[in-house]
């Protein structure tokens, strides 16, 4: 009789979502925790034993979880979402306050933010929330890598969909980003130098350390996070975004079809959303 095979352990990843898609857009793809989901189960690796429980908690709606369901979590993801990270209202203010007890009080919780959650993240380590001068970036766009990027995504450069005009410039992060600091940016894209923020454990990690430059240098480091953070949107694909080009931003179909082939939607990118950033998500649990 052959044996069966069950996982050997859980990963349990507290969703907070910030909003929801437009109702034409939940028929179509699902809610937010239904793609989220979706985008880190096709991420994890085959035979990795291992197994995705995600819970939503509607913090726009002033639900955030206890301490009691913290201490049952793994990791803490905060997802996009149309409102401003940078404004005063209650929810979003207290959303930034529970990032910083999450990760003071929680520091065995990873902590991941995505979009609208970068920006929250980047807020609470004392980043300023700002509108880009050069405008949105929408679409599949190529984020260039950092050397700390390159090590733990193994890339020079990913293709990752984008939705948005806020961001939160390195500058405005200057007293977090010093040598000697645990914190380090990820990648830029051609209008916008923050595209993503790592934060390790140790402040004593030697990221010159030859040994860390091998084939496992992403899994010895990835084992270190605490904070990760993406600008763009890994668990997006190309027909959600095209949707979301034409019910949110009001594009006209001839405009929605140049803007794709102007970015190499037509198979000169690729999205990179799973095989590369997914990916890393997991490498944090040894996957």
């Amino acid at each position: 009789m052959p044996r069966l095979a069950f996982p050997l352990r859980t990963v349990r990843v507290a969703l907070l979502t910030c909003g929801e898609l437009p109702e034409k857009l939940l028929e179509n793809h699902g809610d937010l925790l239904s793609i989220y989901r979706r985008w880190l189960r096709n991420s994890l690796p085959r035979h990795s034993g291992t197994q995705l429980v995600m819970h939503g908690f509607d913090v726009a709606g002033m639900r955030f979880p206890e301490d009691s369901a913290l201490a049952k979590c793994d990791a803490v993801m905060i997802a996009g979402s149309p409102a401003d990270a940078g404004s005063d209202e209650a929810w979003t203010k207290r959303l930034v306050s529970f990032v910083q007890h999450v990760s003071e009080e929680h520091p065995q919780i990873k902590m991941y933010g995505i979009c609208f959650g970068h920006q929250i993240v980047n807020r609470a380590l004392g980043g300023t929330v700002q509108r880009n001068a050069q405008g949105w970036e929408l679409g599949r766009t190529t984020v260039h890598t950092t050397d700390v990027g390159r090590l733990l995504f193994g890339v020079d450069k990913m293709e990752i969909q984008q939705v948005h005009q806020d961001h939160v410039p390195l500058s405005s992060l200057s007293s977090s980003l010093t040598p000697g600091s645990s914190i380090y940016s990820l990648g830029r894209t051609d209008n916008t130098d923050n595209h993503g923020l790592v934060k390790f454990h140790s402040h004593s990690l030697n990221l010159a350390d030859s040994n860390l430059h091998a084939d496992r240098a992403a899994s010895q480091l990835s084992k270190h996070i605490h904070i990760m953070t993406i600008q763009g949107h890994p668990e997006f694909y190309d027909t959600l975004v095209t949707d979301i080009k034409r019910e949110v931003h009001g594009m006209s179909s001839n405009v929605v079809e140049s803007s794709e082939r102007h970015s190499g939607e037509q198979g000169t990118f690729k999205n990179d959303g799973v095989n590369v950033i997914g990916k890393a998500f997991w490498r944090m649990f040894g996957c």
